[in-house]
């Protein structure tokens, strides 16, 4: 908890603290599919990356997922930016799916980011092809020349980064969005800049958390939610700009 940001929500944001635990689902969001899935599982324990209460609530209506949650008698605990900083948090786990190797942190992203290679060289389109099967999603990126081995990534939202990975030395940034602006600053500097998904860098922390789960709480069962994020994609395929 005290690694959060300070904008942050992180914790137990609905439930009892005592509750008795036996089943746990570990999701990306808390959706209203997942809390079927939760239902459906008889878990009462909701681990969730993004904070399902993030601003002060003025309301709470009937028709509110949160009503339904506490209606359900769910509980809900976020690991939000505390889970990205950590030492082999969300950056690490986007790291391990892509298959780098000697991984460390990214210089100047507060622990956000991590820095990995390749085993071998790739040419961008050999690596954009890989970024693709590897996270099962659609990369928008800068058009770069030359070769690619020497890879930062940031999962989720980590155009913040991109000073820190343009001066750090490697060939390209991955990341899950960013903003126009950071493309068209990637593009002047001749930088490859990689936006794969926002849910689709992220939900890869799902697994390797229910493995760490496993063997910390042995009496527990962990399930992870690790299905289509809330936004689709209707055309597969790598994009160049």
């Amino acid at each position: 908890m005290e690694s959060a940001q300070s904008f942050d929500n992180v914790g137990l944001l609905v439930g009892d603290a005592n509750c008795k635990v036996s089943r746990v689902l570990l999701a990306l969001d808390l959706t209203r599919e997942v809390l079927q899935h939760a239902i459906r599982l008889k878990a009462k324990v909701v681990v969730v990356h993004h904070p399902i209460i993030f601003k002060p609530i003025k309301t709470l209506k009937t028709t509110d997922l949160l009503f339904d949650v506490v209606q359900e008698g769910l509980n809900v605990v976020a690991m939000h930016t505390n889970l990205d900083c950590a030492p082999k948090g969300v950056s690490f786990c986007l790291a391990e799916a892509l298959e780098l190797q000697q991984i460390e942190v990214l210089p100047d992203s507060e622990n956000f980011g991590r820095v990995g290679v390749l085993k071998s060289k790739l040419t961008q389109a050999q690596f954009l092809d890989h970024v693709s099967k590897k996270l099962k999603t659609v990369v928008k990126a800068t058009n770069v020349e030359g070769p690619v081995q020497k890879v930062a990534v940031v999962a989720g939202a980590g155009g913040f980064a991109l000073e820190a990975a343009m001066s750090s030395g490697v060939d390209v940034l991955v990341t899950g969005e960013c903003k126009h602006s950071d493309f068209v600053k990637a593009f002047n500097s001749g930088f490859g800049l990689v936006a794969a998904g926002h849910f689709e860098t992220e939900i890869v922390f799902c697994r390797p958390l229910k493995e760490q789960l496993e063997r910390r709480f042995g009496s527990v069962s962990f399930f992870c939610e690790t299905g289509e994020g809330p936004a689709s994609c209707f055309h597969n395929g790598i994009k160049l700009i």
